[in-house]
């Protein structure tokens, strides 16, 4: 962070704690394990004076997300009478007691809801707007991308679509991707205007998949509204997840040369395969996308950073891009 002033929180020991902390309007979340009393803090939140108001006030607070408190008791060593031969006292001894308290309830519960709405999503729509000057303003392997949705019960997809082509595309022909994560097997149908491509793509590796030579962009654009329509319509999908799992506490039975050498046993790693299938009467709803564009498309780590604008600035977003370059 950049900055003059963050905000530390002061916590008992043997207690963990999940807290948003705040100056002013910024705010930043810390989940630390107290294990003796000391302080835990955000990085730099900005400036000090940029958060003091108008009557020269500043304001913090703290917003507990969730407090799990371990507390020990002794137990005191009484004599007692016991039936037997061998009569004998209790033992002496501590008990532990865990006080939990979580407010994250309702975050957690809509994160769900949404997980959830996302699974019933068969098609997605995404309207770019004053689609006749694109070409202009996307020159050749230059791309325009969507907000990044959920469909299916898959996370982290996008369209990735290039107004004057992709790499090997045809003079005057747009290309158009679709973005999933790994693990995807998908059969779907991607559309702009009155032109329909069928795909059916097993994405092994996170990445994107379409036509290099979608269509000529000419007839795309409605002559009316002067907007192109991108839709994607999921026929069936499956998704792989892998977890990899490791005990420390599983030894196996002899160790190995190499695993002497470093003086201990590795643990057990294993891995868990899931997969995620969706019935097919279950994808009903259509979801329309924010009106919004960025040029940074999923999966490239090599292009600058970009947020997310309005179709209203795609002129000085364009403008800015060319001075820059």
């Amino acid at each position: 962070g950049v900055g003059d002033c963050a905000l530390f929180l002061w916590s008992a020991a043997s207690t963990s704690v999940a807290a948003r902390l705040f100056v002013g309007d910024r705010a930043a979340v810390v989940e630390r394990e107290y294990r003796e009393r000391t302080a835990y803090g955000t990085k730099l939140l900005g400036f000090v004076m940029d958060q003091v108001k108008a009557d020269d006030s500043l304001c913090l607070g703290v917003e507990i997300l969730e407090v799990v408190r371990i507390m020990e008791v002794a137990l005191p060593k009484k004599e007692a009478k016991l039936y037997g031969d061998k009569p004998c006292l209790p033992m002496s001894g501590t008990l532990s007691q865990h006080y939990h308290f979580n407010h994250r309830v309702l975050p957690l519960l809509r994160k769900e809801v949404e997980r959830l709405q996302a699974r019933l999503v068969r098609r997605v729509e995404w309207k770019m707007e004053q689609a006749a000057s694109l070409p202009l303003r996307f020159a050749h392997l230059e791309p325009v991308c969507s907000p990044v949705f959920s469909a299916g019960g898959v996370d982290g997809m996008q369209f990735i679509f290039y107004p004057s082509g992709y790499s090997g595309a045809t003079d005057s022909f747009c290309s158009l991707f679709l973005y999933a994560p790994a693990g995807v097997n998908m059969k779907f149908r991607l559309s702009m205007g009155t032109q329909v491509r069928d795909c059916h793509h097993d994405f092994g590796a996170g990445g994107a998949y379409g036509r290099t030579n979608y269509c000529r962009f000419e007839i795309l654009p409605d002559p009316q509204e002067d907007t192109i329509l991108v839709v994607l319509e999921i026929d069936d999908v499956t998704q792989e997840l892998h977890s990899r799992l490791m005990s420390d506490d599983t030894k196996p039975l002899s160790k190995s040369a190499n695993a002497a050498n470093k003086g201990e046993a590795d643990g057990v790693r294993t891995t868990m395969n899931l997969k995620r299938i969706p019935p097919k009467e279950s994808l009903v709803d259509t979801r329309p996308l924010p009106s919004f564009w960025t040029t940074k498309a999923l999966g490239d780590i090599y292009g600058p950073t970009d947020g997310f604008h309005a179709w209203e600035d795609l002129d000085a977003v364009a403008k800015k891009g060319k001075t820059s370059s």
